[in-house]
């Protein structure tokens, strides 16, 4: 018969052996320390290992980066082509198929975010209007010509539904700043007195299409274009 000793060193063995293979099916996440004896009974105590570090960070900014030159791209080909086909905008943008593919799973869907930064580009072009500016006619001229330009650079009533209702939201934040100006040539007299504040403003929202198409097909200037926009709401 054993006596105590053999009894405890096999209880401290098996103990060990126990805590050596728990450690080897955890992998990376527990690393065996130094042994520790806890009531006679021998315990290997784990020690935990260095923190992983956090790739989303990294991931969500080249996701950034990808949607970035995949729109870029986009607004380049489409103000070009507006029939081109998504692989004219993946060899554009340098990137792979699938990765557009990821980011926008059809053509309808590159076609919106495209027409959504163009209006984010005029939202932020009518938030510098001034409508205590000394000259409201001048201000408001000035603003329609960056509008005309922008609209020129993205070229987007070729290819996207001027009221699709994808981007009704981000169409609706035109209104504001642009309803301020006109409240303002209302007071001075430099607008038609017949029409409301929304009607100025959908007389002039609704010209940029026409008036930019006209650009696109070079029978207007850019100026042109601006002197016909403002004769509708501003009769010289």
């Amino acid at each position: 018969m054993s006596d105590g000793t053999r009894t405890r060193d096999r209880l401290d063995h098996n103990q060990e052996l126990y805590q050596l293979s728990y450690a080897h099916r955890a992998g990376a996440s527990v690393r065996v320390g130094a042994p520790t004896r806890l009531s006679g009974v021998l315990h290997l105590a784990p020690i935990a290992s260095a923190p992983v570090t956090d790739v989303a960070p990294r991931r969500r900014a080249d996701a950034q980066r990808s949607v970035t030159a995949i729109l870029a791209a986009a607004r380049d080909v489409l103000a070009a082509d507006p029939a081109a086909e998504v692989q004219a905008i993946v060899e554009r943008s340098g990137l792979n198929r699938s990765t557009v593919y990821r980011h926008f799973p059809h053509r309808t869907a590159l076609i919106a975010a495209v027409y959504g930064e163009y209006l984010d580009a005029v939202t932020a072009c009518l938030q510098t209007l001034d409508p205590e500016a000394a000259d409201a006619r001048a201000e408001l001229r000035r603003v329609t010509v960056a509008v005309l330009r922008i609209a020129d650079r993205w070229r987007p009533f070729r290819y996207a539904p001027t009221f699709g209702v994808d981007v009704a939201d981000r169409r609706d934040r035109v209104h504001p700043p642009l309803a301020a100006m006109m409240e303002r040539g209302l007071r001075d007299g430099i607008l038609r007195q017949d029409m409301t504040v929304d009607e100025l403003v959908l007389g002039w929202g609704v010209s940029v299409p026409n008036a930019s198409l006209r650009v696109a097909e070079g029978s207007w200037t850019i100026d042109d274009a601006a002197d016909f926009m403002l004769v509708l709401i501003a009769p010289r």
